[in-house]
């Protein structure tokens, strides 16, 4: 299975489990960020409010730099070669298949 998965990636096996430990770090970061905005919007909408802007800020520039300490943090793990690839496989197979269909 890592064979496959390191090669539709286009990276070593021998660097999957530190991009996979990178990528579950960012992931929960991420989440953590998600479960604020979610407990602020609940309790803004308990108190028929709208949520505080200068919060809602605050997170979207914490989810910014998740994603920026993310992606350096990913690409601390791959050799040029390995990111190269995986950044190619990000920017054309991912990307493509995720697109909405209108």
């Amino acid at each position: 299975m890592d064979a496959q998965i390191a090669a539709q990636y286009g990276v070593k096996v021998s660097e999957l489990p530190a991009l996979n430990a990178a990528i579950t770090s960012t992931s929960n970061k991420l989440v953590a960020v998600e479960n604020q905005a979610d407990a602020l919007f609940r309790a803004s909408a308990a108190r028929n409010q709208k949520p505080d802007q200068s919060k809602l800020d605050a997170l979207n520039a914490q989810r910014y730099l998740t994603v920026i300490s993310g992606i350096a943090a990913i690409r601390k793990t791959l050799e040029p070669a390995s990111w190269t690839n995986l950044r190619g496989y990000i920017n054309n197979h991912f990307r493509n298949a995720t697109q909405v269909i209108r």
